[in-house]
């Protein structure tokens, strides 16, 4: 656990110095991030810290995993899949500084930016996706509705369905990244996954009713 905090921290610091090296060499970032209130000789330190703030987020969100993870010597799957979350903000401020540079040198372009950010928004859902279901019971990084957070069972069954649905939308996203720009892709999954949240919401209350049923028949 120390060392990917110790990563999130190199990662986020390398960040910065290149934001600087860029600076250094006549380049100029300020337009990204005059809209942000930040000073013009300040730029390189705009994206690591959004970076920072959704590392800090995110682990506050998984505190518990985070905190068994630093405190145990052996390693549970679980918890260090969601502390490995920490790592995806650091990551996109390295993302967005290249960016930076790279459009500077016109190596990449608009279009291929929002293509890696469309892909890093999918594989981050992906990944969740992938582990929802192992979210221990109660968890705070998990999905916690009333109804979830009364029965074991109408947690499993609640956290499986939106770990499959999570993973599906988001392999279909990936495809449909090849037929439409990747802005429209964006805004595509986010809003597919806030309907699909709603669902998972209503599920995990119609689990929790025939649950109750079940008891008051038995």
């Amino acid at each position: 656990m120390r060392l990917i905090v110790y990563a999130a921290g190199l990662i986020l610091v390398a960040a910065a110095v290149f934001g600087f090296w860029l600076q250094s060499v006549g380049v100029d970032g300020a337009r990204f991030t005059q809209k942000l209130g930040v000073a013009s000789q300040l730029w390189p330190l705009a994206f690591p810290a959004f970076g920072a703030a959704i590392a800090g987020l995110i682990a506050y969100k998984n505190r518990e995993p985070i905190k068994r993870c630093w405190r145990s010597k052996e390693v549970n799957k679980p918890d260090m899949r969601s502390a490995l979350a920490i790592l995806f903000g650091p990551l996109l401020a390295v993302l967005l500084q290249s960016y930076v540079g790279f459009e500077h040198f016109e190596l990449t372009t608009k279009a291929r930016m929002m293509t890696g950010l469309a892909v890093l928004d999918f594989l981050f859902f992906f990944v969740m996706g992938n582990y929802a279901s192992t979210l221990r019971f109660g968890s705070p990084g998990g999905f916690r509705t009333p109804w979830t957070l009364k029965d074991k069972h109408v947690w499993k069954k609640t956290h499986r369905y939106l770990g499959r649905g999570l993973f599906a939308i988001s392999a279909l996203a990936m495809l449909l990244l090849l037929f439409v720009p990747p802005k429209t892709a964006i805004f595509a999954h986010l809003g597919v996954l806030i309907a699909f949240k709603m669902t998972a919401f209503a599920y995990s209350y119609s689990l929790w009713r025939s649950l109750q049923q079940r008891h008051l028949m038995g």
